[in-house]
């Protein structure tokens, strides 16, 4: 299930990612060079494998039908990994969107030790230290408390109105979809 906790902690990740799935996207629509011609050559030379018939009854050259195939090729394998980065783009939208959701209820104090602590990524100690800071004249147990009614009132927020399976569901997705993006960004 999606918490606050867990959302908070992942939110820059989640811009990174998006803004990364974005520019990936956009560089594999830039159009293409056409196959390699030392590739079609070395495919249309290639010779038939002996005691086989050569099946030569379509019109138009070896090395025509060698740089059409390759090219559907590259088009097909292209338009898979778009399909998954959109799929990718998709969740993470969901995610920042959920995130712009939930701060938008929280007052500014809130949102400014949410930010203090996530973003910003300051310790208790630290912001009990900032005079300048909202929670400046705070103890720590003040600040640990008002940071753990925080994330209660987004989880309550995050149950009441995105129901347990969704949820679930899309942390599954989230998981299944990233496994699937880190081997691709691996093999590539």
């Amino acid at each position: 299930m999606i918490d606050a906790q867990w959302l908070f902690e992942n939110h820059r990740s989640h811009l990174s990612m998006k803004k990364y799935i974005q520019a990936r996207i956009s560089h594999i629509l830039q159009p293409e060079s056409t196959p390699n011609a030392d590739e079609i050559l070395s495919q249309a030379l290639r010779m038939p494998v002996l005691g086989m018939p050569i099946q030569n009854n379509t019109q138009g050259s070896s090395t025509e039908r060698i740089a059409i195939n390759l090219s559907i090729d590259n088009d097909n394998g292209t338009n898979a990994v778009i399909e998954d980065y959109k799929r990718m783009l998709e969740l993470y939208s969901f995610l920042l969107e959920l995130y712009e959701a939930a701060v938008a209820m929280l007052t500014s104090r809130e949102l400014w030790l949410i930010n203090a602590i996530y973003n910003e990524g300051l310790t208790i100690s630290e912001i009990c230290e900032m005079r300048d800071s909202p929670f400046g004249i705070c103890d720590r147990s003040t600040i640990f408390r008002n940071r753990k009614r925080i994330i209660n009132k987004v989880n309550r927020f995050l149950q009441a109105y995105i129901p347990k399976e969704v949820s679930q569901c899309h942390m599954e997705k989230y998981i299944e979809e990233l496994k699937k993006l880190q081997e691709k960004s691996i093999m590539t």
